[in-house]
């Protein structure tokens, strides 16, 4: 078993970790609220432009140079095609949204080990096989119960779970923790999914599975998924991909 990976914060929770006002006056009048209420979103909105200053040139542009030197932006990327002006208009107003959930929600960020949990990078073993993941975040939800937050850019809601499934596995066994409630913040919609009920994902499932990849892995034995070639990285290198952007 590896050290335990400890929690960390990050620049952008940072802004976000003042509690709401409440007022004990019930004299104070709705405009009142209201005033000061616009007043904190546009400095979630200031906070969000100053964060995005700081880390859209060493983050963002490297990220988007490294994908257009090899192919053309649309192509480099086909399930999300907005450019770097996209973004530095769309992504302030995605991380002032967030701001904005966390000053008026009542969620807050779990602690685990005396740190915030967020973006917990753990390394968890299976057998001979290591399971690399980084948890954007392990909060306390509106009722009280600790779940899972994975923040989402993309326009839809994942078909699939199992990320979710494989960050509850890797947390009961670094931490101890068994969090059974999931959830995908989808940053462009501002919004929080339902819960998801994780507790169908236990430790021999998920075991089971890593143990077959890495038997097929050693075996070379790779049969591709062809109904979500658009989520593979290797879709240029693989004969079954006709998309139009393969030259």
């Amino acid at each position: 078993m590896p050290k335990k990976s400890q929690p960390g914060g990050s620049t952008v929770e940072s802004l976000s970790t003042k509690q709401p006002k409440h007022t004990t006056k019930k004299a104070t009048s709705k405009r009142t609220s209201k005033a000061a209420k616009e007043s904190v979103r546009d400095q979630a909105y200031y906070d969000a432009v100053n964060y995005w200053d700081k880390v859209k040139e060493s983050v963002l542009h490297d990220t988007i140079t490294s994908r257009e030197s090899a192919v053309p932006p649309r192509a480099a990327n086909p399930r999300s095609p907005e450019g770097k002006e996209w973004w530095d208009v769309n992504g302030i107003e995605m991380v002032a949204n967030w701001i904005r959930f966390r000053e008026y929600g009542n969620w807050k960020i779990a602690m685990i080990n005396g740190a915030p949990a967020v973006e917990i990078e753990l390394q968890v073993p299976v057998g001979n096989t290591f399971i690399k993941m980084a948890i954007d975040r392990v909060m306390i939800d509106d009722k009280g119960n600790y779940c899972i937050v994975d923040l989402k850019t993309g326009r839809r809601v994942p078909e699939s779970t199992l990320q979710l499934g494989f960050y509850r596995y890797g947390l009961k066994k670094v931490f101890g923790i068994d969090v059974n409630i999931g959830y995908y913040w989808m940053a462009r919609q501002a919004t929080m999914t339902d819960g998801i009920d994780l507790s169908d994902y236990t430790e021999e499932k998920i075991e089971y599975l890593v143990t077959a990849f890495d038997n097929a892995r050693k075996a070379h034995s790779f049969i591709p998924n062809t109904s979500n070639c658009k989520m593979c990285g290797y879709t240029m290198h693989c004969i079954w991909y006709k998309g139009e952007d393969k030259k």
